[in-house]
């Protein structure tokens, strides 16, 4: 789990600590029903998943063994906050909505509802998919804070910073946000940028035997569809918007779409009023039909036999490749990667393979496991930090969203690890 013990130390609630030791449950143990609901009620944005916005405080760092100095980071972080990038959400709520209005049959509440659906398509049309403003911010952010923290690094005078990013626009958007900010707070900065096809089969991969998985006819998808039948209830939230919602052929899809754009406009600054439209009790029940999904396509569900974790590989491989050139040259620097959040869950997936931890194939159950927006909130990233001493002895820390990592390997150091005791580590996770 998550190293924050010095939050007991310093007197913090009891509740804010939990917090902080289950950010990442899925690497530790399962939560409680409990646990995971007092976290929702005491942050509900969580439940808008992989769109919940980055967190801007609360980040720890445990100080170096005495000696050892900060000299190389490896990193990859997702996109800022985006816009949903499926204009088939927009399409299937506004139609149901625009039919019902021109009928006469929407309520009050549901027309100020598609009065708001219409003014947030109105913003999209153009720019799915594309970068905000708040995501360009959040890189910058982090790209400010991880100077600030090493600035052995990133301060140093001609430090060479390598930047690639997936081909994607706002991947290359918060690539060019985040670097940006590096060379304001060192112009002498050696930056190199790069984007193409070619970075894709590490930085984005996904193998046929992941495709042929998320295919339709796998019995996943199944369990997925009885599971959103029997979870999610949306009755209330359609007679709220219809004066006649019995007439609705899809009334899953029509409030699990509705639940995707409320979702995407936390992440648009357009001053529109989203919390009366759910209430947290159906955000919940999406919330978890949605994080299973991700649970199974791209963390530790069993029922995917380890396919994300065989994806990830390649990224793992290239990301230790890249920093054993830097030891062995002894360079200062860094390399930073701009990808999506599915390559993050892949990523930490294999990480934590090597904990024993029996997961649960059982959808009512995911949640307990796997937060999708602990893991992949907006802009997530993943950074190992190396450390050496006077003696080229050097130790490395892998920080999840900022926040300071358990693994699988034996230290006396927590939360850093000896870097061939590392290195050991993640080559056997590559080869098993």
């Amino acid at each position: 789990m998550i190293t924050d013990i010095n939050c007991f130390r310093a007197g913090k609630p009891a509740l804010f600590c939990l917090l902080l030791l289950t950010a990442f449950v899925s690497q530790a143990q399962p939560l409680f029903r409990g646990q995971l609901e007092e976290q929702l009620r005491a942050n509900p944005e969580k439940l808008y998943g992989y769109f919940y916005n980055y967190p801007e405080t609360g980040f720890h760092q445990t100080p170096a063994p005495k000696g050892y100095k900060p000299f190389y980071i490896s990193h990859y972080g997702r996109h800022g906050a985006r816009r949903t990038h499926q204009e088939t959400l927009y399409r299937t709520v506004l139609s149901e909505l625009d039919k019902a209005f021109e009928a006469g049959k929407l309520t009050e509440h549901g027309k100020e509802v598609r009065k708001r659906i219409h003014t947030a398509y109105q913003e999209a049309r153009g720019v799915f998919g594309e970068l905000t403003p708040l995501g360009a911010q959040q890189h910058k952010g982090i790209a400010r804070r991880m100077a600030d923290n090493y600035p052995q690094i990133f301060m140093r005078k001609g430090v060479e910073v390598n930047a690639v990013s997936s081909n994607v626009r706002r991947c290359i958007m918060s690539m060019a946000a985040s670097t940006s900010q590096l060379l304001v707070m060192n112009p002498s900065m050696n930056l190199s940028l790069s984007t193409g096809d070619k970075y894709m089969d590490f930085i984005a991969y996904d193998s046929p035997e992941w495709h042929s998985f998320d295919s339709d006819t796998s019995t996943w998808k199944t369990t997925l569809r009885n599971f959103e039948k029997d979870t999610i209830h949306p009755d209330r939230l359609l007679s709220s918007l219809f004066s006649q919602p019995s007439e609705m052929q899809h009334p899953l899809d029509f409030a699990i779409a509705l639940r995707w754009i409320v979702a995407n406009l936390n992440a648009l600054d357009l001053g529109m009023e989203v919390d009366d439209i759910f209430t947290q009790e159906e955000l919940q029940s999406i919330w978890e039909t949605v994080n299973f999904k991700f649970y199974t396509l791209y963390g530790p569900n069993p029922e995917n036999q380890g396919i994300p974790r065989r994806d990830a590989r390649r990224l793992l491989e290239e990301i230790l490749t890249r920093a054993e050139a830097h030891l062995a040259g002894s360079k200062i620097g860094a390399d930073l990667r701009y990808g999506h959040d599915v390559y993050i869950m892949k990523l930490m997936t294999l990480l934590q393979s090597g904990n024993n931890l029996e997961y649960s194939s059982d959808p009512y159950q995911a949640a307990l496991y796997w937060q999708d927006f602990s893991v992949t909130p907006m802009a997530a990233n993943v950074q190992f930090v190396f450390y050496k001493n006077k003696n080229n002895d050097t130790l490395v820390k892998v920080l999840l969203n900022e926040s300071e990592i358990e693994l699988p390997i034996e230290t006396e150091l927590l939360p850093y690890y000896h870097w061939d005791a590392f290195k050991n580590y993640c080559k056997q996770l590559i080869e098993r």
